[in-house]
């Protein structure tokens, strides 16, 4: 695939020789450049994509959102047939929790990996928060519509 010599940014934490030094802002800076190095091979599959008309769906860490704004891929206009969602937790503290009844043997390291997801969500990258005041939306599946119950 690659080496370090030619993407030194995908290769980071192999190669760094104490990644546990760096801060929260450090980490999440080295992944926003993790986004810009992958940015031009998923804007290749995005363009091949829509150049067949065969559906995708993409999921990753290292997915940026400035990427679904484009106007084409790979040469394919966009024209509105690109869309994304971009899920976080506005809570530091419940993204630390939730690592950690994952991961519980990782104790020690939630408090900073939760403060570098927040940072991605907190302003740093371009996503906004969503809030369903008005209770689940409703469902389609499979050609079918189903009504979701609203809370009072």
């Amino acid at each position: 695939m690659t080496t370090p010599e030619q993407q030194p940014v995908l290769h980071f934490w192999r190669t760094h020789p104490a990644p546990g030094t760096l801060t929260a802002e450090e980490i999440m800076r080295q992944g926003l450049e993790v986004s810009r190095a992958m940015a031009p091979a998923l804007e290749a599959v995005i363009g091949d994509h829509l150049d067949t008309k065969v559906p995708i769906v993409l999921e990753g860490d290292f997915i940026a959102p400035m990427l679904a704004a484009q106007s084409s891929f790979d040469g394919q206009s966009n024209a509105g047939r690109v869309r994304a969602a971009f899920l976080y937790e506005p809570d530091e503290t419940q993204i630390r929790d939730n690592f950690s009844q994952r991961e519980p043997e990782e104790a020690g390291l939630q408090a900073k990996r939760a403060r570098v997801s927040w940072l991605q969500g907190s302003g740093v990258l371009p996503v906004r928060p969503i809030r369903n005041w008005l209770g689940p939306l409703p469902l389609q599946v499979g050609g079918a519509r189903a009504a979701g119950r609203r809370r009072a």
